[in-house]
């Protein structure tokens, strides 16, 4: 009697780990991972961009921010926050008085966004709603490459091996 209890305790406990699997499905997979790509493109730029003095429209860079995302596309509008000045004169974009208009923002704390990506990332990716192999044949993805840029230029496979 015991043995059979414990058979079907398993046999439960795996349905529910099975429909929690199910519950997270393709398209709301593509969303999360979406959202998660672009928010590493923003922080990336953000990044790169920390000691940009002049831009093509010739003002210092201003950090890009995430205002929120919503079913898989964020809305990004810029930082209004005064550059600072750095008092550089040799600098060739040093105004009359020899000070450099700098980017403020905090370069560790977009790196530590950008960790906070990445272990959102890895969360989303080992609960993937279907195999991997997909990405390779089928077209089970085709929906979310329509809907969602970032996860279209992160994860078409098929396109970039030619087979489109």
């Amino acid at each position: 009697m015991n043995k059979f209890l414990i058979l079907m305790l398993f046999i439960y406990s795996s349905i529910l780990v099975a429909d929690d699997k199910n519950e997270y499905s393709i398209n709301l997979f593509c969303q999360d991972l979406n959202v998660i790509l672009e928010r590493v493109s923003v922080h990336s730029y953000n990044i790169a961009n920390h000691q940009t003095t002049r831009t093509e429209n010739g003002t210092p860079f201003r950090r890009k921010i995430i205002d929120h995302c919503l079913h898989g596309q964020c809305l990004i509008s810029e930082d209004q926050t005064p550059p600072i000045l750095k008092y550089r004169p040799g600098h060739p974009d040093a105004n009359e008085n020899g000070f450099v208009a700098y980017p403020d923002f905090s370069i560790d704390q977009e790196r530590a966004k950008l960790i906070k990506a990445q272990n959102a990332y890895d969360l989303v990716v080992g609960n993937m709603p279907i195999s991997s192999v997909n990405l390779l044949v089928g077209n089970k993805w085709d929906e979310c490459f329509s809907k969602y840029i970032y996860f279209k230029e992160q994860f078409d496979f098929k396109t970039y091996l030619g087979r489109k």
